[in-house]
């Protein structure tokens, strides 16, 4: 149904990220971020290799982006999780107002337009899928022109259920892992240490964000490249003016998905504090 090396391509430019070497140099990390880094570039390896493996093996397509955000964001919380409280035990209090937004990477905008373009996809695409429900093969049926399409079940309701929740599913889990970011103890404390401890709170919620901006990104890209492959296979012969318009927006949405996947999950393996602040 869909060329295998279109929907490579993202996945194979995330691994080939992974083998530069300095990639790997977490020596000059401290070390609960050393841990945490560990934990995410694990999680984007496993990540990465489970979605080639559905590309090229099991032949799911749509689950290929979902899966392999979901396996990233849950490595990335389990490392930021685990980071330990302050090793010294005489501490000092401080009154220090620390809001979520203030620590989060100036890509937000990114975010919006992932969420808008999935929105904008997913909209008519479970209107469509509704209109037309599944027969007991789990192919709905589409007259177009003089031609009967079939609806894969990638495209149908449960599928398209599958991904909303998800993505609702995975924020609703960022959210009181963000908030414990912002309001652990330092890791480093003591006055001297204010800017180092701030750039570990950026990095750690920047890494978060990442994830879950990957998981959108990655979600959108397979979504869209099997809405696509779908709406390019009708041929010439069905020329409505909804199919035309969903091919233009699957194919936008599979262009948009695509490459901001691969800057934010370039921006997440990069994701270290000690890079920008010397202690």
């Amino acid at each position: 149904m869909v060329e295998l090396m279109n929907p490579l391509i993202p996945f194979v430019i995330g691994l080939l990220m992974l083998l530069l070497p300095q990639r790997w140099a977490f020596d000059h990390l401290l070390l609960h971020e050393r841990r945490a880094a560990r934990w995410r570039q694990g999680a984007v390896t496993l990540g990465l290799v489970a979605a080639v493996l559905l590309l090229c093996f099991a032949g799911g397509y749509w689950l290929a982006g979902p899966v392999f955000g979901i396996v990233v964001l849950a490595g990335v919380l389990t490392g930021e999780l685990l980071v330990p409280g302050p090793a010294s035990s005489v501490r000092s209090a401080t009154l220090t107002t620390r809001r979520v937004r203030d620590y989060l990477p100036r890509h937000r905008a990114l975010q919006a337009v992932l969420l808008a373009s999935l929105t904008v996809l997913l909209t008519p695409m479970t209107i469509f899928a509704a209109s037309h429900p599944a027969g007991r093969d789990g192919y709905g049926r589409i007259s177009c022109g003089d031609s009967v399409i079939q609806l894969p079940p990638e495209l149908g309701v449960p599928a398209i259920t599958v991904i909303i929740l998800t993505v609702i599913g995975s924020a609703v889990v960022c959210l009181p892992v963000l908030r414990k970011i912002v309001n652990r103890p330092p890791v480093t404390p003591g006055p001297e240490s204010e800017a180092l401890d701030t750039a570990m709170r950026e990095a750690s919620a920047g890494a978060v964000f990442y994830a879950w901006s990957c998981l959108l990104a990655s979600t959108l890209f397979t979504t869209a490249m099997v809405a696509h492959a779908m709406f390019d296979g009708w041929g010439d012969g069905c020329t409505n003016w909804w199919r035309t318009s969903m091919h233009v927006t699957a194919y936008l949405a599979m262009a948009t998905g695509g490459s901001v996947f691969v800057y934010l999950l370039a921006k997440l393996i990069k994701q270290h504090s000690s890079r920008r602040v010397t202690a």
